[in-house]
């Protein structure tokens, strides 16, 4: 008979890449969110704070999901910016 994994290994990891998902989501949010900033009924100072603020929160989320992530996440990404690299200098 083959062997199977046992019911409920992998538990321990599907709740790291929940949260790493969900980080990598929230950065995703917050830089869409920036955009509106200079809309917003804010004063001028209050606007950057908030802006500023935003920049450093999504890359924060962004680093910290790409470490839970693991190294195998990390090399998939840098592998999908390498094709995109490649494409964007052959299309010049």
């Amino acid at each position: 008979m083959g062997e199977t994994e046992p019911i409920g290994e992998d538990h321990g990891k599907k709740p790291w890449a929940r949260i790493s998902v969900g980080l990598l989501g929230l950065s995703v949010a917050f830089w869409i969110l920036l955009p509106a900033v200079p809309f917003l009924p804010l004063g001028t100072a209050e606007k950057a704070a908030l802006g500023g603020g935003l920049i450093v929160a999504a890359e924060v989320a962004f680093w910290i999901g790409a470490m839970l992530a693991g190294p195998e996440a990390a090399r998939r990404m840098r592998s999908w910016l390498r094709v995109r690299r490649r494409e964007r200098d052959d299309s010049s």
